[in-house]
């Protein structure tokens, strides 16, 4: 038995498998800071969440490949969500190509209830009573001498509680300031220095980050050395379902290396596995940003910060044991490379997904 689970993929803190019609009954039973109207709308957006999980493992592979000595680490709901809140700008093909991009179906949803739902996820998230320790957000940065279409910066700031800020891109040292000075500001001194460089001609940069500490519903997945890749390549909402078909009946003792890690990337050859690019061509259309139609994205930038500071380091998960029962069941050490699936609890959204090989490396 120590041998099969050592080998499996093990679940941490009792998720319940997730199909699209299973949402609304699993957010009944949900006792956090989820109130009435939230749950309500919340509810009628499943259709338009539920797709980020198979985003997620699109998101993971492409900087999952890119080292095989560094932590990977991202957001897949911080990342659709920035792109969601940039297509407001978007017309045409580059409109089209975004959403469907995004696994949205534009034959079932129309963008306005896109648009409405990330309004509702982002309310919840930043409520007062949420529990999560979590900052996220993202900005856009336009180059002064544009006109802003007033109906986008609008929708930006009530759809999204963010703004469109004006800058000036020719000194590109001290764009790079302002705009890291901005994100230390807006996530509490959790992320700094995001930006690292700035192409001469941007005219138009999003940044995106999240950070996180607190407690966590989650994957956490520690397979064979040598299965490692073919387990990452094969990752889908599908796949998790069934293994946890697999696991729901055993038992463990569990003992976890307290995290604190951070991963930045560049969104473009993240986003082109996804048909994303467009937006970051001459091709792009960004006519609802501004007046000027030649615009298009320049920069893309993410970061994740993922701090698990539990002074717990064993953890029992099981059904229901006695005492007694405890001293034979088998005892599962993350002391080697494994992969993560977090969510947030009351809403099941994928907060991060990653690879951990150095539980302190930043």
């Amino acid at each position: 038995m120590s041998s099969s689970i050592s080998r499996a993929l093990l679940l941490l803190a009792g998720l319940c498998s997730l199909v699209p019609g299973s949402w609304a009954e699993d957010l009944n039973h949900k006792d956090g800071a989820f109130h009435d109207h939230d749950h309500h709308e919340f509810v009628i957006c499943y259709n338009v969440f539920y797709n980020v999980f198979d985003l997620a493992f699109a998101f993971y592979r492409e900087p999952a490949s890119w080292s095989k000595t560094t932590n990977t680490l991202l957001s897949p709901i911080s990342i659709v969500t920035a792109f969601a809140m940039l297509s407001l700008g978007a017309r045409g093909s580059t409109l089209i190509q975004i959403l469907e991009g995004l696994n949205f179906n534009l034959g079932v949803v129309s963008e306005a209830h896109i648009h409405q739902c990330f309004q509702v996820l982002l309310h919840i998230f930043q409520h007062p009573d949420h529990q999560l320790q979590m900052t996220i957000g993202s900005s856009l940065f336009v180059s002064d001498d544009l006109v802003l279409m007033d109906q986008f910066v609008q929708n930006v700031k009530e759809l999204y509680h963010t703004r469109v800020i004006s800058i000036n891109f020719k000194n590109t040292k001290h764009a790079k300031k302002q705009i890291n000075n901005h994100v230390e500001k807006e996530s509490h001194g959790e992320i700094v220095n995001l930006v690292k460089n700035l192409e001469k001609d941007t005219a138009l940069a999003l940044v995106n980050y999240i950070s996180f500490l607190g407690d966590v519903m989650a994957f956490f997945i520690l397979p064979d050395p040598e299965k490692m890749q073919q387990l990452e390549e094969g990752l889908t909402q599908e796949h998790f379902n069934k293994i946890l078909g697999t696991i729901d009946q055993k038992s463990a003792r569990i003992h976890f290396p307290r995290l604190t890690i951070s991963a930045t990337y560049d969104l473009r050859s993240i986003l082109s596995t996804l048909g994303i690019t467009k937006i970051f061509s001459d091709e792009a259309d960004l006519s609802g940003v501004t007046e000027v139609a030649s615009i298009k994205l320049s920069a893309a930038v993410h970061k994740a910060v993922l701090t698990i500071s539990d002074e717990r380091t064993e953890t029992r998960w099981a059904t229901d044991l006695d005492d007694s029962a405890w001293e034979n069941v088998p005892t599962i050490k993350f002391n080697r490379p494994f992969l993560l699936f977090i969510r947030e609890e009351n809403t099941n959204i994928p907060l991060f997904v990653g690879k951990v090989l150095n539980p302190e490396q930043h």
